[in-house]
């Protein structure tokens, strides 16, 4: 079992002259608040050494306290596990896959999203198709459809297929007349000009 964080704060104290006026609770609170059990000074001193790639630590910080959270939250918060339990590196991981998942979740929507846009532009494109086809339109598919099928060689399947055409307008039949302009039904009076 490890120091606890009063005994890692004294030893914190000793290696770090610019602790020395720091209140001896502050510092344990500190350590305490961001590490867990097992740390020591020499590997806290090893760990902080490392993270740091060869930086130098200040010799007299304005404020020594404040100087120490940024120690320990930057070496606590990479992606390289600490040697011993750290409650901050703990807190960072579980903020890091929070991240992560809620990235994972924002991209998953944003794919059901385009998904469901295209899904919903194919069917309309597919409705489109489908009325083309089935309304006025129709007689052109019919027509390319027989002339494919002429093309071919296939003469009876293109004769087969002008004849299901029925896209024509109606034509007028001998005997029908022309339309009324004016309703058959009213009288006119009929002015006769040899009368007066």
């Amino acid at each position: 079992m490890g120091w606890g964080a009063y005994d890692l704060a004294r030893a914190a104290r000793r290696a770090w002259k610019w602790l020395a006026n720091v209140p001896l609770p502050r510092v344990a609170a500190t350590l305490g608040s961001r590490l867990g059990s097992g740390w020591t000074m020499p590997v806290l001193l090893d760990w902080i050494e490392r993270s740091r790639g060869g930086r130098e630590l200040l010799d007299a910080p304005k404020l020594p306290l404040g100087y120490l959270r940024s120690l320990l939250d930057e070496s606590l918060t990479g992606d390289v596990e600490p040697p011993h339990p750290a409650r901050r590196y703990d807190q960072h991981r579980a903020q890091v896959v929070a991240e992560h998942r809620r990235d994972i979740v924002e991209q998953a929507a944003a794919v059901a999203t385009a998904r469901d846009a295209a899904r919903a532009e194919w069917d309309s494109r597919e409705q489109a198709r489908q009325a083309e086809r089935a309304g006025p339109g129709a007689g052109r598919h019919a027509a390319l459809a027989a002339a494919r099928a002429a093309a071919r060689g296939d003469h009876a399947a293109a004769r087969a297929i002008a004849a299901d055409a029925q896209d024509w307008p109606a034509v007028a039949q001998p005997g029908t007349g022309l339309p009324r302009l004016w309703p058959t039904n009213t009288t006119y009076p009929r002015y006769r000009w040899y009368e007066n």
